[in-house]
């Protein structure tokens, strides 16, 4: 906890934008088909998708590998993961990458275990779900868009909401 603290207190402050509730019925997240491209993830270079999450918790991070902001959400969010080894059986955090970012990877993976997929071009994932850079969507275990944050300010305060909305929806039926 010390070390996602140290994380969270040392972070730019950002405009920071109340989460957005997605209401109770969303429909479906669209799915798409992205390599993995973390050199440090366990599943460097497989494609996958949000299809393959069906039955768990899944968390998408979009980010832009240039922005420095992007780049501590990312290791806040890696702390956070560590910080939940029990989410590993039914919950995945995943970062996208934007499109025309990819020079930039090795700023965002440094010290990353979280698959980072890369958007392009041809399926411009972050597109299809309306996000933009800091953008969080949490897709329930029936591929249910439920939440967003958005412009994420990951203050310590921000991070246990984080945390409890991914409690939350591992804990649905």
């Amino acid at each position: 906890m010390l070390l996602l603290l140290s994380l969270l207190l040392a972070m730019p402050e950002v405009g920071a934008e109340a989460p957005t509730d997605c209401g109770q019925v969303q429909p479906t997240a669209p799915d798409f088909q992205l390599p993995d491209v973390n050199e440090n993830s366990a599943t460097y270079g497989q494609t996958m998708g949000s299809q393959d999450f069906r039955g768990k918790t899944l968390i998408l991070y979009f980010a832009q590998a240039s922005c420095a902001v992007c780049q501590s959400h990312v290791a806040a969010l890696q702390a956070i993961w560590t910080e939940h080894p029990a989410w590993a059986e039914d919950t995945r955090i995943l970062v996208v990458n934007m499109p025309g970012y990819e020079g930039y990877l090795p700023d965002l993976v440094e010290g990353i275990t979280l698959p980072v997929l890369q958007d392009d071009d041809t399926q411009l994932v972050s597109e299809s779900h309306g996000a933009s850079k800091w953008y969080v969507y949490f897709v329930d275990d029936e591929g249910t868009l439920r939440w967003l944050h958005y412009e994420l300010a990951l203050t310590s305060t921000e991070a246990q909401r984080f945390v409890d909305e991914v409690e939350s929806l591992r804990g649905e039926p």
